[in-house]
């Protein structure tokens, strides 16, 4: 654009791509967390059949089964699987947090489902 002599629009161009650069992930982030539906509480009931995903605009099932393993961090524990359906490359996770857990002892109970339920069992980080 500079060499036909259009310096204002290779001027805003380029400035456009620098602010992108910058502040583009810090934009995308604020608009994906403000949005309300991503911010719904979510319930989740987990069972010897499998886990229950619950929010104001679905529910899902879940069967173990659809999961290879799970690894446990200090704040949650994150359900794996390497394939789902059709698209056998695609990873599935989801995450369950201990903080909404009722009591602690909710805590050791769901890490020994899951050591029985999941092929792979539940590893630390």
């Amino acid at each position: 654009m500079l060499l036909t002599g259009q310096l204002i629009v290779a001027t805003v161009a380029a400035l456009a791509a620098v602010l992108l650069a910058l502040f583009g992930t810090r934009i995308t982030d604020r608009a994906v967390w403000r949005n309300p539906l991503v911010r719904r509480p979510v319930e989740a009931v987990a069972g010897l059949e499998g886990l229950r995903m619950s929010s104001p605009n679905a529910t899902t099932d879940w069967r173990w089964s659809t999961f290879d393993r799970a690894v446990e961090t200090p704040r949650s524990f994150v359900l794996l699987a390497a394939r789902v359906g059709k698209a056998k490359h695609t990873p599935l996770f989801c995450y369950l947090p201990k903080s909404a857990a009722p009591h602690p002892v909710e805590v050791d109970r769901l890490r020994g489902l899951l050591g029985v339920v999941l092929p792979g069992g539940v590893r630390p980080r």
